[in-house]
Parts: C-alpha cells; sequence; structure tokens
C-alpha cells in the first residue's frame, strides 16, 4: 500500500511540475513579446495596420473613413493605394445634400484621381448651381474593387446618412477572384484574429522582413503606378462566366436593398468600354471535331487577316466569318471582324462583333454585356434609377463606336467622358427631383463650370506612362506607346524599363538611327544585361557597324549560352562576306536550341544562296517541322522550291507565308517574282504593289518592277526602275544587264 500511495504522489507532483513550467514558458514568452513589442514602439516600427489592410478590403473590419477632428477622412493606409483622399463632415448638415459613388478604378479617376472624376466634376457643378446648399459628392471607389468589396464599403457608408449612392461598377468581377474565394472560405473568427494581430508591430516587422525577402506583399507607393492585380486567369468555362454575373446580381441587388433599408436614393450606370481600339487580352480556340477543322480554322483566320491588311475588306469579312462557324468564341476574330465592318460602313455589324470580342475575351479585363445587362435588370427590379452610361458613349462616338475619344485605355473614361457621365447624372438626378426644388439641369450652365475648372496635376508618374506605354504596345498601338516611353523617359531619363522598350520598339518601326542611340543609353545603365545587349547588336548590325556588332554579340556568347548571340554573329559574318563562319555560327544557335526554326531558317537560306540545295532542304523542312505557323519558315519553303524550279509549290508557299504574316513584304515580292515567272503580270503586280505599300524600301522590288515593265515592253519605265534599283545596289550585276538591256530597246547607248 505504502508503495501505491508513493507513485499516486510522485505522478501528481510531475503534473503540477509540468503545468508549471507551462505557465512560466507561456508568461516569459509573453513577457519576452511585450519587450519587444516596447522596443519597437520606442524604435517608432509602424503596426501592419499602419501600412496596408491584410485583407485587402474583404473583411470589412478595417473602415473607409475614419474621425479626423470635425470631418470622416480616408483611413490613412488606403490614402492614394486604394481610395481617392476624401473627407465630408462628421456631422451631417441639415441642409446637406450628401452622394457617395461607389465603384472600382473607373469611378475612382484613374489616372488623375478624384478632382478629374465625374465625382469631382458633378461637385463642382452641383456646389456652383446651388451655391445655397451644402453639397458633399464623395468618391468612394476604391481601385480593383468588385461587387462583393463594394457591398462591404456601403454598409459603412450608409452609417454616413447619404441621400443619394451612384453605383458605377462591372469591369472588376474577374479579378482577384482566387483570392476572395480563399477569403471567404476563411471563418469570421480567423478574420478578427489577423486584423487584431495587425494592430502589433511585431507583425508590422515581420511582415517587413517577408517582403525584404520577397514572400510578402509590399504595399504599393502612394505614387499611384498600376496598382491594378489582375491575375491572368482564362475564363473559356460559358457557365463559370455567367456564374460570375449572377454573383454580380446577387451582389447589386443586396447592396440597393441595403441602402434602400437606409433611406438612400440608389442611382446605378451601365458601364461602357474601349471596344473598338482595344484588342481582347486572350482567345480561345476552343476544341476540333479533328486536325482538318483546325488547319481550316487557321487558314480562315490568317486569311482574314491578311485581307484586312491589304484592304480587301469584303473577302476578309467572309474569311472571319468562315473562321468564326468553326471557332465561334474566338474572340480576336471577332474584333477583326469589327474592324472589316467599320471600313465598309457597316457600323451596326461592327459594333455588334465589337461586343462580342469583349464577351468572349477568355481573360476580361471589361464588362460583359451581360453585366450592363444585369444593371438594367437589377434598376428596373429594385426601383433604382437608371443612367444607361454605356448607351450614351455609344450614341456619342462616331459611328457608335466606342474607343480612345472618350476611353483612356480599356475602361477608365478619358476626361472630357468624366465629364459626359457627370451631366447625365445631374441631368437624371434633377428630372426624378432627388435635388430638393430643382426639376431640370441646365446644360449651359453645367459646360460653363466644367470650362473654368482649374486644371488639376494627374497623378501620372513615369511607372504610369511606362506601364501604359507596355498596354498599348501589347494591343498593337505602336505610335501610342511609343509616346507613353517617351513621356516615361522624359519624366526619368535613366528609366532603364522605358528605354529599353522604347528602343524596341522604334528598331521595330523602322527608326533605326533613333534606336540605336536609345539601346546604347540603356545598356550604358545595365551593360551586362543581355535583353540590352542582344538588340543592340542587331541595331549595329542593321546600321553599319559590323566590327562593334560582332564584338557585342560575342561578348553575350561568352557570357551565356543564347543562341541568338550565335545568330547575330552568323547575320554579321554573312555581311562580312565570311560565309563558312556565318554557317558554324548558325549551328552552335542549332546546338544550343534544336528546337528553334530561326536557325534552321538563316541557315538554310545561306545555303541556297551557295548552291547547297540539298543542305538547305534539310534545315528549311526541320524549320518548317519545328514551325509550320511560322511566316519567315513558310517563307524559306517558298525559296527552296524556287531554287528547285517547283513553281506552284513555291507560290503556295509564299501565298501561305503572306497570310501568317499579312505585313511580310517579303513574301508578297517573292510571291510576284514566281507569279511573273509563271506568267501572271496581273497578279505579279498586285502582289509587288502589296509588298511596295508595306515597305517602300524593300530590296530588288525596283528590279522586279522593271521585269513586269519589261515583259510588258515598257521600256521608259523598265528603264527608270532598273535604274532605281542599280542606284540602291550597285553591287547587283543582274540590275546593271537589266538597265542596258532597257536602254537598247530604247534605242539609247548610256
Amino acid at each position: 500500500m505504502k508503495g501505491k500511495v508513493s507513485r499516486q504522489k510522485n505522478t501528481g507532483d510531475r503534473s503540477f511540475s509540468f503545468a508549471k513550467t507551462a505557465i512560466y514558458t507561456v508568461f516569459l514568452w509573453i513577457v519576452f513579446l511585450l519587450g519587444v513589442e516596447g522596443l519597437l514602439w520606442i524604435a517608432g516600427a509602424p503596426t501592419l495596420i499602419e501600412r496596408q489592410d491584410p485583407s485587402r478590403g474583404f473583411s470589412g473590419l478595417v473602415p473607409v473613413f475614419v474621425q479626423d477632428g470635425q470631418s470622416m477622412r480616408t483611413q490613412p493606409i488606403l490614402r492614394g493605394e486604394v481610395f481617392n483622399d476624401q473627407s465630408f463632415a462628421a456631422s451631417k448638415p441639415d441642409d446637406g445634400l450628401r452622394i457617395f459613388t461607389v465603384g472600382g478604378s473607373s469611378a475612382f479617376g484613374f489616372p488623375w484621381g478624384a478632382n478629374a472624376s465625374f465625382s469631382g466634376v458633378l461637385q463642382d457643378v452641383l456646389t456652383q448651381a446651388y451655391p445655397d446648399r451644402e453639397i458633399e459628392v464623395v468618391n468612394a471607389a476604391g481601385v480593383s474593387y468588385a461587387m462583393h468589396r463594394l457591398n462591404l464599403v456601403v454598409r459603412e457608408l450608409v452609417q454616413y446618412e447619404p441621400d443619394v449612392l451612384i453605383v458605377y461598377s462591372g469591369h472588376n468581377e474577374f479579378v482577384e477572384h482566387d483570392f476572395f474565394e480563399s477569403l471567404r472560405e476563411r471563418s469570421a473568427l480567423s478574420n478578427r484574429f489577423i486584423h487584431a494581430a495587425s494592430q502589433l508591430r511585431i507583425f508590422g516587422a515581420l511582415d517587413s522582413i517577408l517582403v525584404m525577402l520577397g514572400i510578402g506583399r509590399a504595399p504599393v507607393d502612394e505614387d499611384f503606378g498600376m496598382v491594378v492585380d489582375r491575375a491572368d486567369q482564362v475564363w473559356d468555362n460559358p457557365a463559370a462566366r455567367a456564374a460570375v454575373v449572377d454573383n454580380f446580381r446577387d451582389g447589386l441587388v443586396q447592396l440597393v436593398r441595403i441602402a434602400h433599408e437606409h433611406g438612400t436614393k440608389v442611382l446605378v450606370a451601365t458601364v461602357p468600354c474601349n471596344e473598338r481600339d482595344w484588342r481582347p487580352q486572350r482567345s480561345v480556340v476552343g476544341e476540333f471535331a479533328d486536325d482538318s477543322q483546325r488547319s481550316a480554322w487557321q487558314e480562315a483566320y490568317a486569311a482574314g487577316q491578311s485581307y484586312l491588311a491589304t484592304g480587301e475588306f469584303r473577302q476578309a469579312v467572309i474569311e472571319f466569318e468562315d473562321a468564326l462557324v468553326l471557332s465561334p468564341r474566338h474572340a480576336d476574330t471577332h474584333f477583326l471582324l469589327g474592324h472589316a465592318y467599320e471600313k465598309l460602313g457597316q457600323w451596326e455589324l461592327s459594333q455588334q462583333a465589337f461586343e462580342r470580342a469583349v464577351d468572349h475575351d477568355a481573360t476580361p479585363i471589361r464588362r460583359l454585356s451581360q453585366i450592363n445587362s444585369a444593371i438594367r435588370e437589377v434598376s428596373t427590379q429594385e426601383g433604382a434609377l437608371l443612367v444607361d452610361v454605356d448607351g450614351i458613349f455609344k450614341e456619342t462616338s462616331e459611328n457608335g463606336l466606342v474607343g480612345f475619344e472618350l476611353i483612356e485605355d480599356y475602361v477608365h473614361p478619358s476626361r472630357d467622358g468624366h465629364s459626359l457621365i457627370a451631366w447625365n447624372l445631374w441631368r437624371e438626378m434633377a428630372e426624378a427631383q432627388w435635388i430638393d426644388g430643382v426639376e431640370f439641369a441646365d446644360r449651359a450652365v453645367f459646360d460653363r463650370i466644367v470650362a473654368t475648372r482649374p486644371s488639376v496635376p494627374s497623378n501620372r508618374n513615369a511607372v504610369w506612362h511606362y506601364n501604359q506605354g507596355v498596354i498599348l504596345e501589347n494591343q498593337d498601338h505602336f505610335p501610342e506607346a511609343i509616346a507613353k516611353y517617351r513621356q516615361a523617359v522624359g519624366i526619368d531619363p535613366d528609366y532603364w524599363g522605358a528605354l529599353q522598350n522604347l528602343g524596341l520598339l522604334l528598331r521595330q518601326q523602322g527608326e533605326a538611327d533613333e534606336a540605336l542611340q536609345i539601346m546604347r543609353r540603356a545598356v550604358a545603365l545595365r551593360p551586362e544585361y543581355v535583353d540590352s545587349l542582344l538588340p543592340l547588336g542587331d541595331l549595329l548590325r542593321s546600321n553599319g557597324y559590323l566590327e562593334e556588332a560582332l564584338e557585342t554579340f560575342q561578348q553575350v556568347a561568352a557570357n551565356s549560352s543564347e543562341a541568338a548571340a550565335h545568330l547575330g554573329i552568323g547575320q554579321v559574318y554573312e555581311r562580312l562576306g565570311s560565309d563558312d563562319e556565318a554557317a558554324t555560327a548558325f549551328e552552335q544557335a542549332i546546338a544550343l536550341e534544336p528546337d528553334l526554326a530561326r536557325p534552321h531558317i538563316l541557315l538554310g537560306h545561306l545555303m541556297i544562296r551557295n548552291g547547297d540545295v540539298q543542305r538547305a532542304e534539310t534545315h528549311v523542312m526541320a524549320a518548317v517541322r519545328l514551325e509550320p505557323l511560322n511566316a519567315d519558315a513558310q517563307n524559306a519553303l517558298g525559296v527552296l522550291h524556287s531554287a528547285l524550279d517547283s513553281l506552284d509549290d513555291a507560290a503556295a508557299a509564299f501565298a501561305r507565308s503572306a497570310q501568317l504574316r499579312p505585313t511580310h513584304a517579303t513574301a508578297y515580292h517573292n510571291l510576284s517574282r514566281v507569279q511573273l515567272l509563271q506568267g501572271d503580270l496581273d497578279q505579279a503586280q498586285l502582289n509587288l504593289d502589296i509588298a511596295i505599300r508595306i515597305d517602300p524600301e524593300l530590296s530588288l522590288v525596283h528590279f522586279t518592277q522593271g521585269q513586269i515593265y519589261s515583259f510588258l515592253e515598257m521600256w521608259q519605265e523598265a528603264a527608270t526602275q532598273y535604274q532605281l534599283a542599280v542606284e540602291r545596289q550597285p553591287e547587283f550585276g543582274p540590275a546593271h544587264q537589266a538597265y542596258q538591256h532597257a536602254l537598247a530597246q530604247l534605242g539609247v547607248a548610256e
């Protein structure tokens, strides 16, 4: 018995000892953490919530507005990054008219800010039109905010006794979708714990360390850059897209009902977007029954582009319509079809095609037409006042096609666009008698006030211009992109990214001299950066600085395994007449990247020029096999067939090359030469004219034109063209011979 009691006693002692140790350990950790928190407080370290909202507005625990003396003002962590810096009276005046605007970056006033937005215009107009009233038009729109976050904002705003709530939203429903879904799965308790933890300086310091290590998410600088976080997600499932629209509709219903429950009138606006001038972000072809259908679609799509580029718009429409039969949801086909119809003056069909292009964009960054339909339905169902801004923009735009005139980029209204919205908001509210004692809005008064509004500097910095340039470049708006890059460099002359992109675009647009100067500046900033050295080498080569170009490419080849460096070396050696060294360089490029078509193409051309057609065939066929839709590979195949005297096959290959790249001047020129040999002078002249229209400086065009005139026995015209060919390429012997022959036919001796 004594032994048994002793064991029980020891067990109890151990349990007490363990509990005591655990309590002491927790106590020591608490003391330690409080000590660290105190030291961080003394050092002035910020809490996490002082720098950013960890839930990014999805929890509803961080208010947009906080008390600031006698006013309510935008939360410091939200100013500039997500919301405009706005304020309004903490106690609403008895005779006050308080209007809140909610929405995304379009309502925010991106890229200028609240003053230039329709809210800012409306504030100035209403204040001056009704000087005896206390009017507050508060811009509570948040960048990237979609309907699920707007509902959280509105739950806060109704506490401030608004008279009117303006809802301008619909572009962001596919933005940050995954982040929102993950937060919805998180419990309210978890959200509250994270919010509480964000009040501690320890968590702020930990977050800073994670950001420094590249793990965390840095807050956006207050200089307004591109803060919209758009996941590059593919939405090619119609059911999933419809579900997003349904969620938007349900959220808007909820928002309107919350406002109405608090006695707030609601005005909802449809949202326009740039349909005419903004190409879809991503196009999905879809599934085909077999390879023959895929090939048929590719042929029709490429042919449509070719006809559109060469001005044969009716034929372009036929090809695009055929392509859409095979792939009805391919957004880019709808977009190009819209341009073909526009060129034919068929405005309604053009507008429909552009709208379908937006609706089928597989990475939607613009509202779908179904979103606007939902807005119209909800306004009727819930008794909200509707302003059809989308329809108004179409009525105001030339031929009903909304483009850059009213939209700054893809969705953000221009200054004129914001003024147009503000006028129609005032007009509708006045006619609905939402402003006491007012039954109509005076357009003359509106125009006078807008004309005298002071110009406010925009928030456009170098980063903004650079990002706009990238967007425009991706949309093939090259002159506009060049202008944006120039503006970025004008603000920050050492902005490497802007210099790099500007140099590359200038090179692409044929501005070789300026491009070379720009690329030299970019390389001076990053002397070892391969992506700057390679285009610099290309520019040096094309501008005739062959030795410097060779040194540049060799520098890259010595310090990297870039196949492009060996391609550059090979092309320089070609210009120097060192064909053996050129062939060796191309073979090294193939060894480094066996699946790359370009070195095979260049080596194939080199072999054809040297008369080694058998080796050339090996490389050209390899290029076609690797990249069958490569326009240069098809052009090389045409050159190979020409060398083998297979003129029909050559013509087919050159035609495919031109279809695959409608701006491929060399392919059109080569097709013209084959048709000339086949005796089809009309088609030869047609394709030569296309080649000259695309690239007036193209080599041999004058010689080919002279040959066409020679076949027609138009010797004076032939002599003129041959003379131009000789002047352009004095080393080209056949041009000299043809010129002498034409002069002889004219009975003239040089």
